[in-house]
């Protein structure tokens, strides 16, 4: 896989460049976006002013906020304990220790080829 973001810097005449960003969809929502192009307007017009540095202003919400609101908004009381006796039945029996290995022989060059696996086949 790929950088999660990636930049850059068109330069169409002296006067005129335009900035591309490439993002993968798992480093940003909508919300994040409008932040992002904010904050970026910000920077980019102290630097048209002569300021190299600017304090920008703190969110108002940090991800480790909504992440507990979240939590305490759909895991508390009838809700949680649903969900906790849902997960307890359906990994009921189940080792308690995954063993995994922690890595394969990569090819020298990656290829793009691919492959096709079956683990069945369907018979009318």
């Amino acid at each position: 896989m790929g950088p999660l973001i990636r930049g850059r810097l068109l330069r169409l005449t002296p006067e005129v460049q335009v900035l591309l960003l490439t993002m993968h969809h798992i480093i940003i929502d909508g919300w994040s976006k409008g932040v992002l192009i904010r904050e970026l307007a910000a920077l980019y017009s102290a630097y048209c002013e002569g300021r190299f540095w600017i304090q920008l202003e703190p969110l108002s919400i940090q991800y480790a906020d909504y992440a507990h609101w979240q939590r305490r908004q759909w895991l508390e009381g009838e809700a949680l304990d649903t969900q906790l006796s849902y997960w307890r039945t359906q990994l009921a029996g189940t080792t308690h220790q995954l063993e995994l290995p922690t890595d394969r022989p990569r090819p020298a060059a990656q290829t793009i080829a691919a492959r096709t696996y079956r683990s069945c086949s369907i018979r009318f």
